[in-house]
């Protein structure tokens, strides 16, 4: 059983349906996109539901520890809006689910993006949930890529995929004798190789940057950007500022018209 928070273009949820899932619902709630659904035949597939809704005025009505994966991807919501999400996943997931989203958190700085990685990581622990993270190369997306787009959503040269894990709950095994705890092992990141000092190690062999590691190195491939961490902002395509992490001042998030002040 999966969720899907945000069809879009239905790229994931066309991805989902090749593993055919018993269950797939769909959370959408623009009436252009759900007119693009019904024309292709979404509300007419088997094991299909589709909420037409905003995510904030169903969640509470999904049912409680159905879904093995879930994914977020919804149009000009902020850090905010993903994390008021992200405390019904205990409840929406089941045992062992995962959890990813579309991580596009603060595209215009690199050092903004780290931050804001290392938050959802803390954030997802907090909630019982292990966030790892899968660097990918891609190629650096020109200007003519993003003509007539109104936002460029994306910058880096390196995108961080999540995928956070519900922790199973400990079976109850009654009284064991003789159990010696070993415990817990020191990590060290060195910021080239993953390292965890004791007698186990990650596999050289795995990409994942699994928690409690840093999802982004200062080594890793960013493309061009300012001293500070900032893309070069174009006038003809200006960014939308990110809201602040819960608890912050939005005035901490430096604006568009600041990095391009810097830049000039």
């Amino acid at each position: 059983s999966v969720l899907n928070v945000g069809f879009g273009l239905g790229l994931v949820d066309g991805f989902l349906q090749e593993r055919g899932p018993r269950r797939h619902e769909i959370i959408e709630p623009h009436p252009d996109v759900i007119q693009e659904m019904t024309k292709q035949g979404w509300p007419g597939r088997d094991g299909v539901t589709i909420h037409r809704a905003r995510w904030q005025d169903v969640v509470a009505d999904l049912p409680g520890g159905a879904f093995e994966a879930i994914f977020f991807d919804t149009y000009k919501e902020t850090y905010d809006d993903i994390y008021a999400f992200l405390q019904h996943l205990p409840k929406l997931l089941a045992p062992g689910g995962c959890f990813s989203f579309f991580n596009g958190l603060a595209p215009y700085s690199i050092f903004s993006h780290a931050a804001f990685c290392r938050l959802a990581q803390e954030d997802l622990h907090t909630l019982g949930l292990d966030c790892d993270f899968l660097p990918f190369a891609m190629a650096r997306l020109g200007d003519e890529t993003w003509r007539g787009v109104l936002h460029k959503y994306w910058q880096f040269e390196t995108y961080y995929l999540p995928l956070a894990t519900l922790a199973k709950p400990k079976e109850d095994v009654g009284v064991v004798l003789n159990v010696s705890i070993e415990p817990e092992k020191p990590v060290v990141d060195t910021g080239e190789n993953v390292e965890l000092v004791g007698p186990s190690s990650q596999s050289p062999e795995s990409n994942w940057r699994r928690w409690p590691f840093f999802p982004v190195r200062v080594s890793d491939a960013v493309g061009i950007t300012d001293a500070r961490g900032f893309w070069p902002v174009s006038a003809e395509l200006e960014p939308v500022p990110l809201a602040a992490p819960p608890g912050t001042s939005q005035s901490q998030e430096p604006t568009s018209e600041a990095v391009a002040s810097d830049q000039a």
